[in-house]
């Protein structure tokens, strides 16, 4: 079991079985080519399901995990990476964010071969500034999609496709499938690493597969005509300004993209709110607001925070943000 809040929802418990891992773990193998030389630094917590696929998808491969507690933002970190020569970096958006700037790409590290992320969206211009790296020294950036709920990899973009589809999610992971609702544009997915189901309480481990193999996702996507999936939001992160229906990760990516500080959205059907941690940067918010979707200043509010707050996965926590805001 491994314990999932989902980016809205309360906590919740997802019941993998040894199959759900087992199959998972091979189709990483597969697209991400891992074999017994690897070594991979674990930078992540192993309780989060990135860490756990890490841990499964090498041991799996007969490859190597190296084990440490440091952070990357540490210089022993580093130290510990050139000394044990490690293949392979893996991150959140927040890691990769951390990771520009720290500097990485000047840092000479001439065994680190693969890179990937997973945990969230990145934005686009840190996708192609890592991407380009990556191309300049033969190394390999793939970026991965993924729930707790298939255990958890759903979908990559192949490391020489990253440059030209930064703004997907890639196509399925091999032996899955996916697909759009015609009414609804939820992504689904279908794969033998779908959870069994949930577990809210002591009663529901009796239970066996629920769902047949199929993951409705909860976000909303779009596909090309290549085959590769972009999401364009949460099903249930959406809000109603005076009719108006607006998509809550729509505006975040949005304003990133425009002012590259870390920020969050959330709200109600009365009031969108953006928060940040940065004071000087609340009339940039609120310009930009008003000049890319139309808001008159009773429609939204600008809330400066001293961090947003994140899980240990690096996601951002949209309860307690929208706990403390409203």
């Amino acid at each position: 079991m491994l314990s999932t809040s989902g980016t809205t929802g309360s906590q919740k418990f997802v019941r993998l079985s040894y199959d759900n891992l087992r199959v998972n773990a091979e189709s990483i193998i597969d697209y991400l080519q891992i074999n017994k030389n690897e070594r991979a630094i674990m930078n992540l917590p192993l309780s989060y399901s990135y860490g756990m696929s890490i841990v499964n998808s090498h041991l799996l491969a007969g490859a190597s995990i190296l084990l440490t507690d440091e952070s990357v933002l540490e210089k022993s970190f580093w130290e510990f990476v050139k000394k044990h020569k490690a293949t392979s970096i893996a991150g959140v958006p927040f890691t990769y964010q951390m990771l520009q700037r720290i500097g990485f790409t000047k840092m000479e590290l001439p065994y680190l071969k693969t890179m990937t992320q997973a945990g969230g969206r990145l934005n686009e211009k840190l996708v192609k500034h890592f991407a380009e790296y990556a191309k300049e020294q033969n190394k390999r950036f793939y970026i991965m999609y993924g729930q707790t709920e298939a255990a958890p990899r759903i979908s990559y973009i192949p490391y020489e496709k990253v440059l030209e589809k930064s703004s997907t999610i890639g196509i399925a992971i091999p032996g899955g499938k996916l697909s759009i609702d015609a009414e609804t544009e939820e992504l689904i997915y279908k794969g033998a690493n779908v959870m069994m189901g949930y577990a809210e309480n002591l009663a529901d481990l009796a239970n066996g597969y629920e769902l047949n193999g199929v993951l409705y996702t909860g976000d909303t996507a779009i596909v090309d005509k290549d085959g590769y999936f972009t999401i364009t939001g949460r099903i249930k992160r959406f809000i109603k300004l005076f009719g108006l229906r607006i998509n809550l990760d729509d505006v975040e990516k949005k304003l990133e993209e425009e002012l590259q500080i870390p920020l969050a959205c959330t709200g109600s059907d009365d009031k969108l709110i953006v928060a940040i941690e940065q004071v000087d940067c609340v009339e940039q918010v609120k310009e930009a607001l008003e000049r890319l979707y139309k808001l008159h200043k009773t429609a939204f509010k600008i809330k400066v925070i001293d961090e947003i707050p994140r899980f240990a996965s690096g996601k951002t926590d949209y309860m307690k943000l929208k706990e403390s805001c409203l």
